[in-house]
């Protein structure tokens, strides 16, 4: 029995080191690192017995504390990013391959300006206002809170299933990114 769980315990720290969740150790002989087998999984921030993993072993939490999300610090996606993650697959049934809404999201030159332009169901606030989630109307669509900020309809996407958490999570960083093109 303790030959499986040592065994399980080496395929865990395989997979984890594979995924790139566990940090370099320090042996203490300057830049060396040790082997991940030579540290316990306590010092590495897993719980084995849940399977989850907690803080990071210097005590470091690795999330964006000004994001709330608990997520990683991930990098800003580009307007491209944002297209083919989001707008595309999402959206492009509605405010690409037809223009409902008097929103035409067709991933051109013009996409960002018509992006930053203001809304015609809330005027004046623009459908996106970079580096602001609260003021960006296009996200009050998606999150359902357009009717407290005077707009019409329903939450998007209308008639289809909701967003999954990684779309949503993509509009949001690009928006609080700076929206960048």
């Amino acid at each position: 029995m303790a030959r499986h769980l040592h065994a399980g315990r080496l395929v865990a720290l395989a997979c984890l080191a594979l995924a790139g969740c566990l940090p370099a150790i320090p042996t203490g002989s300057g830049s060396d690192t040790g082997s991940l087998f030579d540290v316990g999984l306590a010092d590495l921030g897993v719980d084995f017995d849940t399977g989850t993993t907690t803080a990071e072993p210097d005590g470091s939490d690795d999330t964006d504390a000004g994001s709330g999300s608990g997520q990683p610090d991930l990098p800003t996606p580009t307007l491209s990013e944002l297209s083919a993650g989001l707008l595309l697959p999402a959206c492009g049934d509605c405010h690409i391959s037809q223009t409902l809404g008097d929103l035409w999201l067709e991933p051109n030159a013009a996409l960002r300006d018509r992006l930053l332009a203001s809304s015609l169901q809330a005027a004046p606030m623009p459908l996106v206002t970079p580096g602001d989630i609260e003021a960006s109307y296009l996200w009050r669509k998606v999150e359902g809170s357009h009717p407290t900020a005077g707009g019409l309809g329903e939450a998007m996407p209308l008639g289809r299933a909701a967003l999954t958490q990684a779309q949503t999570d993509l509009l949001r960083r690009w928006i609080e990114g700076g929206a960048p093109p």
